[in-house]
Protein backbone atom coordinates (compact mmCIF):
# COMPACT_ATOMS: atom_id res chain seq x y z
CA UNK A 1 0.00 0.00 0.00
CA UNK A 2 1.28 3.15 -1.11
CA UNK A 3 2.76 5.45 2.02
CA UNK A 4 3.38 9.47 1.61
CA UNK A 5 6.53 10.46 1.80
CA UNK A 6 6.52 13.90 1.06
CA UNK A 7 7.28 15.25 4.79
CA UNK A 8 10.25 13.53 4.42
CA UNK A 9 11.51 15.72 1.46
CA UNK A 10 14.26 17.12 3.33
CA UNK A 11 16.63 14.28 3.87
CA UNK A 12 15.06 12.25 0.66
CA UNK A 13 18.59 11.80 -1.12
CA UNK A 14 20.27 10.44 2.03
CA UNK A 15 17.47 7.93 2.29
CA UNK A 16 18.50 6.77 -1.26
CA UNK A 17 21.64 5.91 0.26
CA UNK A 18 21.42 4.00 2.98
CA UNK A 19 18.05 2.49 3.44
CA UNK A 20 18.32 -1.24 3.80
CA UNK A 21 15.29 -2.77 2.85
CA UNK A 22 12.05 -2.34 5.57
CA UNK A 23 9.64 -0.95 3.95
CA UNK A 24 6.71 -1.99 1.98
CA UNK A 25 6.20 0.46 -1.58
CA UNK A 26 6.08 3.59 -0.62
CA UNK A 27 5.76 6.52 -3.49
CA UNK A 28 6.31 10.44 -2.74
CA UNK A 29 7.48 13.85 -4.26
CA UNK A 30 9.80 16.58 -3.58
CA UNK A 31 10.40 20.45 -4.06
CA UNK A 32 12.45 21.31 -6.74
CA UNK A 33 11.77 18.27 -9.38
CA UNK A 34 12.74 15.67 -6.71
CA UNK A 35 10.90 12.52 -6.73
CA UNK A 36 11.46 9.07 -4.97
CA UNK A 37 9.64 5.70 -4.58
CA UNK A 38 10.59 2.85 -2.47
CA UNK A 39 10.00 -0.60 -3.21
CA UNK A 40 9.73 -3.73 -1.58
CA UNK A 41 10.25 -6.69 -3.95
CA UNK A 42 8.32 -9.73 -3.35
CA UNK A 43 9.93 -13.00 -3.58
CA UNK A 44 8.67 -15.93 -6.05
CA UNK A 45 9.34 -19.51 -5.66
CA UNK A 46 11.13 -20.91 -8.91
CA UNK A 47 11.01 -24.63 -9.42
CA UNK A 48 13.20 -25.72 -12.25
CA UNK A 49 13.24 -29.23 -13.32
CA UNK A 50 16.77 -29.39 -13.76
CA UNK A 51 17.75 -28.07 -10.50
CA UNK A 52 16.23 -27.49 -6.61
CA UNK A 53 13.35 -24.77 -5.79
CA UNK A 54 14.91 -21.25 -5.21
CA UNK A 55 13.51 -18.43 -3.84
CA UNK A 56 13.91 -15.04 -6.65
CA UNK A 57 13.84 -11.24 -6.25
CA UNK A 58 13.23 -9.67 -10.47
CA UNK A 59 14.24 -5.77 -9.72
CA UNK A 60 13.85 -3.19 -12.29
CA UNK A 61 16.65 -0.30 -12.36
CA UNK A 62 16.85 2.83 -13.94
CA UNK A 63 19.99 4.35 -14.66
CA UNK A 64 20.58 7.36 -16.13
CA UNK A 65 19.99 10.68 -18.37
CA UNK A 66 16.58 11.16 -20.12
CA UNK A 67 16.41 13.56 -22.76
CA UNK A 68 13.87 14.98 -25.05
CA UNK A 69 12.86 12.78 -27.00
CA UNK A 70 13.33 10.12 -24.09
CA UNK A 71 9.95 8.08 -23.49
CA UNK A 72 10.74 9.89 -19.64
CA UNK A 73 10.55 12.81 -18.55
CA UNK A 74 13.61 14.70 -19.65
CA UNK A 75 15.86 14.45 -16.10
CA UNK A 76 18.31 11.88 -13.85
CA UNK A 77 17.18 8.48 -12.81
CA UNK A 78 19.19 6.67 -10.10
CA UNK A 79 18.36 3.14 -8.47
CA UNK A 80 19.99 1.71 -5.39
CA UNK A 81 19.00 -2.12 -4.85
CA UNK A 82 19.24 -2.89 -1.13
CA UNK A 83 19.46 -6.60 -0.33
CA UNK A 84 19.10 -7.73 3.46
CA UNK A 85 20.08 -10.73 5.17
CA UNK A 86 17.65 -11.15 8.50
CA UNK A 87 19.60 -14.12 9.98
CA UNK A 88 22.23 -15.05 11.98
CA UNK A 89 24.03 -16.72 10.22
CA UNK A 90 25.96 -15.86 6.53
CA UNK A 91 24.06 -16.18 3.60
CA UNK A 92 24.98 -16.65 0.21
CA UNK A 93 23.18 -14.77 -2.71
CA UNK A 94 23.99 -14.88 -6.76
CA UNK A 95 22.74 -11.93 -9.12
CA UNK A 96 21.65 -11.90 -12.77
CA UNK A 97 21.45 -8.59 -14.83
CA UNK A 98 19.50 -8.53 -18.02
CA UNK A 99 18.25 -5.42 -20.29
CA UNK A 100 16.71 -5.39 -23.75
CA UNK A 101 19.71 -6.59 -25.51
CA UNK A 102 22.16 -8.48 -23.15
CA UNK A 103 22.08 -10.91 -20.30
CA UNK A 104 25.02 -11.27 -18.40
CA UNK A 105 26.42 -14.56 -16.29
CA UNK A 106 25.22 -14.87 -12.79
CA UNK A 107 27.70 -13.44 -9.93
CA UNK A 108 28.04 -13.83 -5.97
CA UNK A 109 28.05 -12.69 -2.14
CA UNK A 110 28.00 -13.58 1.03
CA UNK A 111 26.08 -11.18 2.82
CA UNK A 112 27.07 -11.61 6.71
CA UNK A 113 24.66 -11.89 9.78
CA UNK A 114 22.10 -9.41 10.11
CA UNK A 115 24.25 -7.29 7.38
CA UNK A 116 23.25 -6.06 4.21
CA UNK A 117 24.29 -4.84 0.70
CA UNK A 118 23.86 -2.03 -2.12
CA UNK A 119 23.79 -2.06 -5.73
CA UNK A 120 23.63 1.53 -6.94
CA UNK A 121 23.63 2.71 -10.38
CA UNK A 122 27.95 3.04 -10.03
CA UNK A 123 27.87 -0.89 -9.79
CA UNK A 124 25.79 -0.92 -12.58
CA UNK A 125 26.82 -0.01 -14.87
CA UNK A 126 30.01 -1.46 -14.17
CA UNK A 127 28.31 -4.95 -14.99
CA UNK A 128 27.14 -3.55 -18.83
CA UNK A 129 30.59 -1.84 -19.61
CA UNK A 130 32.05 -3.28 -22.67
CA UNK A 131 28.72 -5.39 -23.11
CA UNK A 132 26.45 -2.83 -24.98
CA UNK A 133 26.04 0.65 -25.84
CA UNK A 134 24.96 2.60 -22.49
CA UNK A 135 24.38 6.22 -23.43
CA UNK A 136 20.93 7.85 -22.18
CA UNK A 137 18.83 5.82 -19.50
CA UNK A 138 19.83 2.09 -19.25
CA UNK A 139 17.15 0.16 -18.29
CA UNK A 140 16.54 -3.38 -17.01
CA UNK A 141 16.51 -6.06 -14.64
CA UNK A 142 18.52 -7.82 -11.67
CA UNK A 143 16.93 -10.94 -10.61
CA UNK A 144 18.60 -11.91 -7.05
CA UNK A 145 18.41 -15.92 -6.02
CA UNK A 146 17.89 -17.13 -2.94
CA UNK A 147 19.55 -20.52 -3.04
CA UNK A 148 18.27 -21.85 -0.44
CA UNK A 149 15.02 -20.66 -0.18
CA UNK A 150 15.26 -20.05 3.77
CA UNK A 151 13.03 -17.02 3.80
CA UNK A 152 15.49 -14.59 5.57
CA UNK A 153 16.78 -12.50 2.56
CA UNK A 154 14.77 -9.00 1.83
CA UNK A 155 14.93 -6.87 -0.98
CA UNK A 156 13.93 -3.15 -1.50
CA UNK A 157 14.59 -0.70 -4.39
CA UNK A 158 14.90 3.24 -3.61
CA UNK A 159 13.93 4.88 -7.56
CA UNK A 160 15.20 8.70 -7.45
CA UNK A 161 14.53 11.40 -9.98
CA UNK A 162 15.23 14.95 -10.54
CA UNK A 163 13.71 16.74 -13.32
CA UNK A 164 15.01 19.59 -15.11
CA UNK A 165 13.60 22.68 -13.47
CA UNK A 166 16.46 23.80 -11.94
CA UNK A 167 18.35 27.08 -13.95
CA UNK A 168 21.03 29.74 -14.14
CA UNK A 169 23.96 26.96 -13.60
CA UNK A 170 25.98 24.81 -15.32
CA UNK A 171 26.32 20.85 -16.07
CA UNK A 172 29.24 19.44 -16.79
CA UNK A 173 29.52 16.21 -18.05
CA UNK A 174 31.53 13.49 -20.13
CA UNK A 175 30.81 13.06 -24.49
CA UNK A 176 30.78 10.03 -26.13
CA UNK A 177 32.44 11.05 -29.01
CA UNK A 178 33.46 7.31 -29.83
CA UNK A 179 32.19 3.90 -28.87
CA UNK A 180 32.17 3.28 -25.30
CA UNK A 181 33.65 6.85 -24.87
CA UNK A 182 36.93 4.98 -26.58
CA UNK A 183 38.07 8.29 -28.64
CA UNK A 184 41.89 7.22 -29.37
CA UNK A 185 44.71 9.43 -30.90
CA UNK A 186 47.47 7.86 -33.28
CA UNK A 187 49.47 7.11 -29.97
CA UNK A 188 46.52 5.15 -29.02
CA UNK A 189 46.31 7.56 -26.13
CA UNK A 190 42.78 8.34 -24.30
CA UNK A 191 41.11 11.69 -25.76
CA UNK A 192 38.43 12.84 -22.84
CA UNK A 193 35.95 15.30 -23.80
CA UNK A 194 34.03 17.40 -21.40
CA UNK A 195 30.99 19.62 -22.39
CA UNK A 196 28.66 22.36 -20.73
CA UNK A 197 25.13 21.70 -21.28
CA UNK A 198 23.69 24.20 -18.73
CA UNK A 199 22.69 27.93 -19.04
CA UNK A 200 25.91 29.45 -17.85
CA UNK A 201 29.27 29.50 -18.22
CA UNK A 202 31.17 27.09 -16.34
CA UNK A 203 34.23 27.37 -13.98
CA UNK A 204 37.74 26.07 -14.32
CA UNK A 205 37.29 22.43 -12.84
CA UNK A 206 39.18 19.02 -12.71
CA UNK A 207 38.08 15.92 -14.57
CA UNK A 208 39.32 12.60 -13.04
CA UNK A 209 39.93 9.39 -15.49
CA UNK A 210 40.84 6.20 -13.11
CA UNK A 211 41.48 3.02 -15.21
CA UNK A 212 40.27 -0.46 -13.70
CA UNK A 213 42.86 -1.92 -11.88
CA UNK A 214 45.43 0.88 -12.29
CA UNK A 215 46.90 2.22 -9.17
CA UNK A 216 47.27 5.92 -9.85
CA UNK A 217 44.55 7.74 -11.83
CA UNK A 218 45.13 11.50 -14.27
CA UNK A 219 43.94 14.10 -13.35
CA UNK A 220 43.00 17.02 -16.06
CA UNK A 221 42.60 20.39 -15.56
CA UNK A 222 38.98 21.66 -17.56
CA UNK A 223 39.27 25.21 -19.14
CA UNK A 224 36.21 27.30 -18.42
CA UNK A 225 33.18 26.29 -20.60
CA UNK A 226 29.98 28.55 -22.16
CA UNK A 227 27.15 27.55 -22.70
CA UNK A 228 26.93 24.56 -25.12
CA UNK A 229 30.35 24.95 -25.23
CA UNK A 230 33.16 21.48 -25.68
CA UNK A 231 36.32 20.90 -25.04
CA UNK A 232 38.89 17.98 -25.84
CA UNK A 233 41.34 17.75 -22.48
CA UNK A 234 44.47 16.57 -22.30
CA UNK A 235 45.45 13.20 -23.47
CA UNK A 236 45.75 9.92 -21.46
CA UNK A 237 48.38 7.10 -21.91
CA UNK A 238 46.11 3.78 -21.51
CA UNK A 239 48.18 1.40 -19.91
CA UNK A 240 50.11 -1.53 -21.24
CA UNK A 241 49.26 -4.66 -22.23
CA UNK A 242 46.06 -6.15 -24.72
CA UNK A 243 42.57 -6.59 -23.90
CA UNK A 244 39.86 -4.91 -22.63
CA UNK A 245 40.82 -1.24 -20.55
CA UNK A 246 38.14 -0.20 -18.54
CA UNK A 247 37.85 3.17 -17.09
CA UNK A 248 35.91 6.21 -15.24
CA UNK A 249 35.16 9.50 -16.20
CA UNK A 250 34.15 12.49 -13.63
CA UNK A 251 33.44 15.76 -14.92
CA UNK A 252 34.20 17.94 -12.11
CA UNK A 253 36.13 15.80 -10.10
CA UNK A 254 36.64 17.72 -6.97
CA UNK A 255 33.04 19.03 -6.48
CA UNK A 256 33.86 22.61 -6.98
CA UNK A 257 30.83 23.73 -9.49
CA UNK A 258 27.36 23.61 -8.27
CA UNK A 259 25.61 22.16 -11.06
CA UNK A 260 22.17 21.86 -12.75
CA UNK A 261 22.55 18.46 -12.39
CA UNK A 262 25.73 16.69 -10.35
CA UNK A 263 24.32 12.89 -11.14
CA UNK A 264 25.65 12.89 -14.75
CA UNK A 265 28.91 13.60 -14.14
CA UNK A 266 30.41 9.95 -13.98
CA UNK A 267 30.75 7.58 -16.90
CA UNK A 268 32.16 4.58 -17.25
CA UNK A 269 34.15 3.41 -20.52
CA UNK A 270 36.31 0.51 -21.98
CA UNK A 271 39.00 0.20 -25.09
CA UNK A 272 39.79 -3.14 -26.32
CA UNK A 273 43.55 -2.94 -27.17
CA UNK A 274 45.06 -5.27 -29.60
CA UNK A 275 49.00 -4.40 -30.54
Amino acid sequence: MGTNLSLLAAWMLSLAVVLSGCLHTSTGAGAGGTSIDVEYVRGERFDDAAADPITVFPAKFVCGEAVNDSQLTPGSYRTVINILNLSQFQKNIQWRFTDSQNAFPGASALIPSKGSIAMDCEFILRQFAGATNVDGVLEGFVVIEDLASTGVVRVSVVYTSLHKQIHDRPDLLPVRTADKFCELNDDRELIVTIRNQGEVRAPVSRTSVRFEGAATGASLLTPALNPGEQTALTTIAIPAGEGVHRFTIQADAGGQVAEVNEINNVVQGSCLIIN
